[in-house]
């Protein structure tokens, strides 16, 4: 008797989490007049695969810059953050511009989508400059001037080097983008 109670408890158990697993509730975007929600992983593609609703994202409607549609995909600038919600479907998209089409026209495509492209483009340059190159050359240098370990000093001074060269970099890199804002 107790091992049929048990096992019906057990079943109960089973059959509740197979209905919460089956229950799709999760909310892929949310959009009123103030607040809109949608999930924005950026680029941690892993991490979205493993839980993408903790990628979610939450912004005033007022703070958005602009809102387009980009390649069959929404694009949308909130205070200079530019954001690509997934899992949008064709007809939501469609819902949230014709939405902002009505409340926010001046919003839909404010921005054009090359000079968005360009700021993405120059962000990817920036990094692989800023970053890449140091870190190339310093291993570069330990694996050969260095003697790939052998002589420590100039390895050490070569692998050092590189996080030196990168605030003196990001300094050259912010006066160079300021100078070409200026023209």
């Amino acid at each position: 008797m107790v091992q049929f109670l048990a096992l019906s408890c057990i079943h109960a158990v089973i059959a509740l989490i197979a209905a919460i697993r089956d229950d799709h509730t999760d909310i892929i975007f949310s959009m009123n007049a103030d607040n809109f929600s949608c999930l924005c992983p950026g680029g941690d593609y892993k991490g979205y695969a493993l839980n993408p609703m903790g990628y979610r994202k939450y912004f005033k409607t007022k703070d958005i810059d602009s809102i387009q549609q980009d390649q069959g995909r929404l694009l949308i600038v909130v205070k200079g953050e530019i954001l690509r919600p997934l899992e949008l479907t064709a007809s939501e998209i469609t819902q949230i511009l014709a939405y902002f089409n009505t409340e926010e026209p001046n919003l839909v495509e404010a921005i054009p989508t090359r000079d968005i492209r360009q700021d993405e483009n120059e962000l990817a340059w920036v990094k692989i400059l800023v970053f890449g190159v140091p870190v190339l050359l310093g291993s570069l240098s330990a694996y050969f001037l260095g003697d790939n370990g052998g002589n420590t000093v100039v390895t050490i001074i070569s692998l050092l080097l590189p996080f030196l060269l990168i605030p003196l970099l990001l300094i050259l890199v912010n006066r160079w983008k300021r100078r070409s804002e200026k023209k």
